[in-house]
């Protein structure tokens, strides 16, 4: 049974991490309410399919809004998604291609899903290493012995797959 140290521990970082990600909602709307134009807000949400994107790039660029605050809400939104892992970042991408062509919106997709997936593991790491520890130490254990006995062929597997064009059959049989 977890002691009373881990208890605590981990109410901790229940709290916390609704504390960080209710901070954060109100940031992203804060940020979203002072940078669009009112008639964007109208459309706004988070797009889910293909309609939806185009619907949402209409109001992006039909309205009178900066093309900087679109980036900075752009920004932040893809950020927020990918920090707290949420669905939506795929067609955010693919709005962000709408917006600023291939090339660009690639770096910029980049920059925020690296930057909102290290703020992701980060959040994990120090924030859900007690609630792991506590509900799945067992697994974890058992996970490891079996990733330790066959390491070797893991390396193998992860070599294999970096090869360009290599025979995925290899991999999976």
């Amino acid at each position: 049974m977890a002691t009373k140290s881990l208890k605590t521990s981990i109410i901790t970082s229940v709290i916390s991490l609704g504390i960080i990600f209710t901070l954060s909602t109100e940031i992203i709307y804060l940020i979203l309410n002072t940078y669009l134009s009112k008639e964007v807000k109208n459309f706004l949400k988070f797009p889910r399919t293909l309609k939806d994107v185009k619907i949402l790039y209409d109001a992006l660029t039909g309205h009178e809004n900066n093309n900087i605050h679109v980036l900075i809400c752009y920004v932040a939104t893809y950020i927020f998604l990918q920090s707290f892992s949420l669905p939506g970042s795929v067609m955010l991408s693919v709005l962000g291609g709408t917006l600023w062509g291939s090339w660009n919106a690639l770096i910029l997709v980049s920059f925020c899903s690296g930057t909102g997936s290290t703020i992701c593991y980060l959040l994990s790491y120090y924030l859900g290493q007690p609630i792991i520890q506590n509900y799945l130490s067992e697994r974890m254990e058992r996970w490891n012995e079996k990733v330790c006995n066959i390491f070797d062929e893991l390396i193998i597997y992860i070599l294999i797959s970096l090869i360009p064009f290599s025979n995925q059959t290899l991999i999976i049989s």
